[in-house]
């Protein structure tokens, strides 16, 4: 198929990872008809443009349905992280508290919830649940993303029909509000609940775990982030 005549509007955050994202459609001869980094409240701009294809790439804001109504056939979001369980926001924060030792990426059809919808591509891979981070996982994540970004590539050039499948299981939305409270120490909390916080919560230059003393937060590493470097 002529990509040149697949019209895609490309959602991603301020990060180089987002940008590498975008660059693949456009270097596969996409007609990118609109591109955000990170912008929101985008809807007076999009309804102005005839696209096929909505494609969002870790983008940080809710896409609201009167967006996801404008797409001609489909909308897409890649996210990081297993779906259904790990729905929202620091996905890799809490797989790292979940002592997960398998976590996978997954693209699945954009609904008006987040992280909702079926499934079209999906991964998986193993991580180490005793010296994982959350810089090390996102790292991993961001890969994993990257591959599943350029199987939907494939099959949009090659008109591959796309197999649908229904999210199962366990869900579990995970927010900014429930991450903040999770990264600080508490007094009963043993020294290996310590050190898993202090991994899970690494992830510069973002804080990470921390004390709360006199009203003043600490953001404490160990030994192990020290060697990492």
């Amino acid at each position: 198929m002529d990509t040149s005549k697949i019209k895609i509007v490309f959602l991603t955050n301020k990060s180089d990872f987002g940008r590498k994202g975008y660059e693949i459609f456009l270097n596969e001869g996409f007609d990118i008809v609109f591109a955000s980094f990170g912008e929101n409240n985008l809807f007076e701009i999009l309804k102005k443009n005839k696209f096929d294809y909505l494609i969002s790439f870790c983008y940080p804001y809710r896409v609201s349905k009167d967006i996801l109504k404008l797409a001609n056939k489909t909308n897409i979001n890649f996210h990081p992280a297993p779906l259904p369980y790990y729905r929202g926001f620091a996905v890799y924060n809490f797989g790292i508290m979940n002592e997960e030792s398998e976590w996978g990426t997954t693209a699945h059809i954009m609904e008006e919830k987040f992280d909702t919808g079926d499934i079209v591509f999906s991964n998986t891979f193993k991580i180490c649940k005793e010296t994982e981070t959350a810089f090390s996982l996102r790292g991993k994540s961001r890969e994993k993303l990257f591959d599943l970004l350029k199987e939907y590539v494939v099959a949009l050039k090659k008109d591959i029909p796309i197999k649908k499948m229904k999210q199962v299981g366990e869900s579990k939305y995970f927010s900014k509000k429930m991450l903040n409270k999770e990264r600080i120490i508490q007094e009963k909390d043993s020294h290996k609940v310590i050190d898993k916080k202090i991994r899970a919560f690494w992830c510069p230059p973002y804080p990470g775990a921390a004390f709360n003393i006199n009203g003043k937060q600490y953001i404490i590493i160990n030994e192990q982030i020290l060697k990492q470097g």
